[in-house]
């Protein structure tokens, strides 16, 4: 295996995390517990503190953050329900595939269409919400099925092996 992968996560992660430890810390420094509590949007206000006229990037940035995350999530998810066609898990029509950009089209719109209409009843707030509860307990049970067959059938054939010490059941 190679160890460019391992490497690359430990890497972004820490990266990610100084990052967010320093932005925190900015946070903390610039502004009062007061204004951190009253603040609807922490960034914003930070930004507007410290970059005066230029305040508005921040705003700016959080939107490209959370465009790029939803694209990100867009495409992850129509590529899930097409694996999940694939392996017989969802209807056939899901399992299909552009013929000259072999993109998952029937996926996408697939999610398209549920997402479309998990908005309509419910505002944003409650949608976000709802959301990452979900998606974290999935994260979180998906972990658990792979702890427990790495620890209860290690014989199992995996693409891509994981190097933990076996636990002894």
């Amino acid at each position: 295996m190679s160890v460019n992968l391992p490497r690359a996560v430990v890497i972004a992660i820490s990266l990610v995390t100084g990052l967010y430890l320093l932005v925190n810390v900015s946070y903390l420094t610039v502004m009062t517990p007061k204004e951190l509590m009253s603040s609807s949007a922490v960034a914003v206000t930070w930004g507007n503190k410290v970059l005066g006229s230029w305040g508005w990037t921040m705003s700016v940035a959080a939107a490209l953050s959370a465009f790029g995350s939803l694209n990100g999530t867009f495409f992850s998810g129509g590529r899930v329900c097409f694996v999940a066609a694939r392996e017989g898990h969802l209807p056939d029509i899901l399992a299909m595939a552009h013929v000259r950009r072999l993109t998952p089209s029937p996926a996408l719109i697939f999610t398209t269409v549920v997402s479309l209409l998990v908005l309509i009843p419910g505002d944003f707030q409650s949608i976000v919400n709802f959301f990452s509860f979900t998606a974290w307990f999935f994260y979180g049970i998906t972990l658990s099925g792979l702890v427990y067959l790495k620890i209860k059938k290690p014989e199992l054939p995996r693409p891509y092996k994981v190097r933990i010490t076996h636990i002894q059941s």
